[in-house]
């Protein structure tokens, strides 16, 4: 029979416009599946024009057309085999309606019978490879197939993360398929077994070597619902099949809906080919420095690894810079600007309780905010626009700076020359209150302004019974410690943000004397400046009023630490543009928090942007991992992410756009 997929993806297209890049083949009992998505399209293989039906017990026959967790979703519930008494054309006929589609990424199931008493029905199973025992091409050996194209180890990999973030077991194996329609006789399984097969089945073979054929990513899962003939006694018909199947729907689901997350997201996110090609290098760097962390302006070794990267790689390098910084200047064959790329380098004094083979062998520092993936990225980064040096049409300059923990390293970089000739700069944080495929970045006010302050109040002590006479330091405080507060609800904008925090309060004596002298120390975080200003003068004015009113003596020191990071509008843009190119929809607003960053000096003196790159782990649960906590880690993937970024930025500013 000859099928018209035009007219049939035609016929789809008229009652959706939903455009899917994944796929799923349903196998027998396991349409329940698409009891999870959202807004589903139902549309019966009998109502498609010169569609076949299916007529096996268990497959709907039926597409399924909707959403998973607001990813878009193809699904066919049920396919075609030989003893139904179909062609190849027909049992590989949703792979192909599929690919007109749109389709880039195929997952394949089905029910099979486990080769291996220890593959126990209920077991799901990856399938890393697959032989054909149809025997229609040879009437000795089966063909075997494993690898790509039909095996994709990087789709495999990304699997088996689905099911390990999920707590789900799951194995790997040599799926067999053979004719049937009977479940294989004990013979047939005996040999099939001693070729080293794990599981059996009529189906899933054709279509795996269609879609790869076809370009597209393909992976096949195996619901082990049965042994095969003569593995144990017992044997099972297709309707015990079935029940199995129910049986296991829900592992079933949470795995293939795991997968397809992942994968989207994956698929979503556009690594650099020359970043993919160094990824386990970038890796390899972010776990050495890990290991050995170094506070600010103590980077000896961190800034020597960089620098002999640098050198090596051809770089002009400068060190010493900002006491422990390091430089690297790269410059084109033809004349432009220069652009800074920026990463910092040090730790913080943190004792890891991570449970990670790269953890700190430094005793009480660890890098708890990612700095060592910053440094990671930026090298890898280097390491593939050194390639593209004979293209580029200006310069770039490399920028690796010490102390950013409160150090102000950026403005040693800046004294020792670091933005000599520099016309503008880019900054990079990795960040775990976004997810991985997820890039925050906004112009403006980006992170706030992070400065000190410290209250001494000082009263008249005496004794509790006999009030009269003192000034209670005590009561003093908490008049002043509530109407701190009233600078962020009363003065300050509601639409922009601001914070007043008194973190610490010390003083007393004894439970029956009354204070003489509270110390009160503290934090101010505004996004601009003018609101930075007006929280110190109302701080001072505050102050002033209630040490009239109680009769007390108190001293203010306010100490300005980093100013507000605003990134500028025209910066913000092009590496906005760059990003979306990375990772498409996922470049948008970014989780913002009250947080300083020094890399504000930089963006004070030429035009800079300053963004988050998305770095939550996969395996724990969302915004359990905050930085600065002592079980920090990051998702690794994030570290291509970020460097893919910088690589496209150079190639969109220095390269394409002149």
């Amino acid at each position: 029979m000859k099928y018209n997929i035009s007219k049939m993806k035609q016929f789809i297209i008229d009652r959706t416009n939903i455009q899917a890049s994944i796929a799923v083949v349903l196998g027998s009992g396991m349409g329940g599946f698409c009891d999870q998505m959202d807004e589903v399209i139902l549309i019966p293989y009998k109502d498609i024009p010169n569609y076949p039906e299916s007529t096996v017990l268990g497959h709907a026959g039926e597409l399924a057309i909707g959403s998973l967790d607001n990813i878009p979703l193809l699904a066919a519930k049920g396919r075609f085999h030989f003893y139904e008494g179909y062609n190849i054309k027909t049992i590989t006929l949703p792979v192909k309606l599929f690919h007109s589609l749109g389709i880039k990424s195929l997952i394949i199931t089905n029910a099979a019978g486990s080769l291996n008493p220890d593959l126990r029905p209920g077991s799901l199973m990856i399938i890393d490879s697959h032989m054909d025992c149809t025997y229609r091409t040879s009437v000795t050996e089966p063909d075997e197939y494993s690898g790509t194209p039909y095996h994709d180890q990087t789709y495999i990999k990304l699997a088996v993360k689905a099911a390990n973030q999920i707590d789900l077991a799951i194995t790997k194996g040599t799926y067999c398929w053979t004719l049937g329609p009977s479940y294989e006789t004990p013979a047939e399984v005996s040999y099939i077994r001693s070729l080293g097969g794990d599981a059996v089945g009529m189906s899933t073979v054709p279509e795996i070597q269609e879609a790869a054929e076809l370009g597209m990513k393909v992976l096949g899962i195996s619901t082990i619902t049965n042994y095969a003939a003569g593995i144990i006694d017992d044997t099972l018909s297709h309707e015990d099949v079935i029940k199995v199947s129910a049986q296991v729907k829900d592992n079933f689901t949470n795995l293939l809906t795991e997968i397809i997350k992942v994968w989207y997201y994956k698929m979503a996110v556009k690594i650099r080919p020359e970043v993919e090609v160094i990824a386990d290098d970038i890796i390899a760097i972010r776990r050495d420095i890990h290991k050995y962390p170094e506070l600010g302006f103590n980077e000896n070794r961190t800034s020597g690894l960089v620098a002999e990267h640098m050198k090596n790689l051809g770089f002009d390098v400068k060190t010493g810079i900002g006491k422990t910084g390091v430089i690297g200047n790269l410059k084109g064959n033809k004349d432009g600007p220069t652009i800074g790329l920026r990463a910092d380098m040090d730790a913080l004094p943190i004792q890891e309780t991570g449970d990670v083979p790269y953890r700190s062998l430094h005793d009480g520092i660890m890098h708890a905010c990612g700095h060592d993936g910053h440094t990671a990225m930026l090298l890898g980064a280097a390491t593939v626009l050194k390639q593209f040096q004979e293209h580029l049409k200006g310069n770039i300059r490399f920028i690796f700076q010490p102390a950013e923990e409160g150090g102000g390293g950026a403005r040693y970089m800046i004294e020792d020359g670091c933005l000599d000739t520099v016309d503008e700069i880019y900054g990079i944080h990795l960040w775990n209150y976004q997810k991985y495929g997820e890039v925050g970045v906004k112009d403006g006010p980006t992170m706030a302004a992070a400065d000190e302050f410290a209250i001494t109040i000082k009263g008249v002590g005496g004794h509790g019974a006999t009030p009269q006479g003192t000034v209670d330091a005590v009561l003093v405080s908490a008049h002043l410690v509530t109407a701190l507060q009233t600078i962020v609800s009363r003065n300050t904008n509601p639409l922009e943000s601001a914070v007043v925090t008194i973190g610490q309060i010390n003083g007393g004596h004894n439970f029956n004397v009354i204070a003489d002298e509270i110390v009160l120390k503290g934090t101010a975080r505004a996004y601009t400046e003018d609101n930075r200003q007006m929280i110190k003068r109302r701080m001072e004015e505050i102050i002033n009023g209630i040490s009239r009113t109680f009769g007390a003596d108190i001293e203010f020191t306010y100490m300005d630490g980093y100013p507000p990071t605003i990134n500028n509008e025209t910066a913000y843009e092009k590496l906005k543009f760059s990003a979306k190119k990375v990772v498409g929809a996922g470049c948008g607003f970014p989780y913002l928090s009250m947080g300083g960053e020094d890399f504000s000096y930089y963006a004070q003196e030429i035009p800079g942007c300053f963004f988050f790159v998305g770095s939550a782990p996969t395996d724990r649960e969302f915004l359990t991992i905050p930085h600065h906590c002592s079980h920090f880690d990051i998702d690794e993937n994030a570290l291509l992410v970020g460097s893919s970024i910088f690589v496209q930025l150079i190639e969109d500013q220095l390269i394409s756009s002149q």
